[in-house]
């Protein structure tokens, strides 16, 4: 009897067999990785399509801030004219004069800012170049008493700032600065030689510390203090604390800052409580708060603002979007067309 004879294609059938395996392994590896990236494409897109969510719902929140601006404007001029935080724009997004929808995904929140509270720095010249006294007494009373800058110091900031904007290129005196210091000093700027258009440009001028502008140790800095807006009254339904101090005559009166801080203080506390509400109207409302009768205070405020600042976060899930918008309202002539909003600047983040 014949012994078997061995399979003679046994190492081509173990070849072809790994050679399957390998394949099989590779169209596994495919799949895994189209798998993958199916995931990675569907979380991009929920991702996207919450960051559009989040837009939209930030949009929706200045375009409410805009009707509770105009509907405010309007009951005004139907009753009298004043703003103050007591009304719904400065409680909002909390309002009950518009019911809001329930929301099935993400939240908004934010808050209106009357840039009219702040100081006006375009208010500081008039037409022709020259000093506006009484404004600038105001911002020197900011920086010596709310930022602790010496005289010199103050002197420096208010020349250089003057010869920004002043149309001329003639330094104002030893402490002022024109488009020649800059140039000297190696700085690729000129000045404006006209009104500021940002608060950013601050940052350009002589004297201007980064401290200044942007404050310190949680105390606010001209870029919380100051705008480029408004028509150059001062709210002080409105003002912040130092502010409504930097208002004060101290060195007519010879008032100390420690002092005018803490009539400023008075104030708001005055002008929170609802029962002054109605007294607000009066821009000599001030004069009712105790201690009153030895402060004076700078002719360069009132109780109406036209320009506010609106700031909208909302979220959906992990993803937020913030809308930032700079909207001013007026009384039209018109009958027609009795109330406008102009936005003059609008971001989104």
């Amino acid at each position: 009897m014949m012994a078997a004879r061995p399979w003679r294609y046994g190492g081509e059938q173990g070849s072809i067999l790994v050679l399957v395996l390998l394949l099989m392994g590779v169209l596994v590896a495919i799949a895994l990785y189209g798998l993958r990236m199916a995931q990675v494409e569907s979380s991009g897109a929920k991702v996207v399509d919450k960051r559009l969510q989040g837009r939209g719902l930030s949009a929706s929140g200045v375009r409410l801030a805009r009707f509770l601006l105009l509907r405010d404007l309007r009951l005004d001029l139907e009753q009298e004219r004043v703003d103050h935080p007591g009304e719904a724009w400065g409680r909002f997004p909390e309002t009950r004069q518009v019911r809001l929808p329930e929301l099935e995904s993400g939240a908004i929140e934010g808050q209106i800012v009357d840039e009219q509270g702040k100081f006006p720095v375009n208010a500081l010249l008039d037409g022709d170049g020259n000093w506006r006294s009484a404004y600038r007494r105001v911002l020197e009373n900011l920086l010596t008493g709310h930022f602790e800058v010496s005289e010199s110091k103050a002197e420096t900031v208010l020349s250089s700032l003057k010869d920004w904007m002043d149309p001329d290129e003639e330094p104002s005196g030893t402490r002022g600065a024109e488009s020649a210091y800059y140039r000297q000093g190696d700085k690729p700027w000129t000045c404006r030689n006209g009104p500021l258009r940002s608060l950013a440009e601050l940052r350009f001028v002589r004297g201007v510390s980064q401290k200044l502008y942007s404050g310190s140790e949680g105390g606010p800095g001209l870029r919380d203090l100051a705008t480029v807006h408004g028509d150059g009254g001062i709210n002080v339904n409105t003002a912040p604390e130092p502010v409504l101090a930097a208002l004060i005559k101290q060195q007519e009166t010879g008032l100390a800052w420690s002092e005018a801080i803490r009539f400023a203080r008075d104030m708001i506390r005055y002008r929170k409580d609802r029962m002054h509400w109605d007294q607000l109207a009066d821009a000599q409302w001030w004069q009712n708060v105790s201690g009153a009768l030895s402060v004076r205070m700078h002719p360069v405020f009132g109780v109406t603002s036209s320009v506010f600042s609106v700031r909208i976060t909302s979220g959906t899930g992990s993803v937020s979007s913030v809308s930032f918008a700079v909207l001013k309202r007026k009384a039209s002539d018109s009958e027609e067309s009795s109330f406008r909003l102009k936005c003059l600047r609008y971001e989104v983040e």
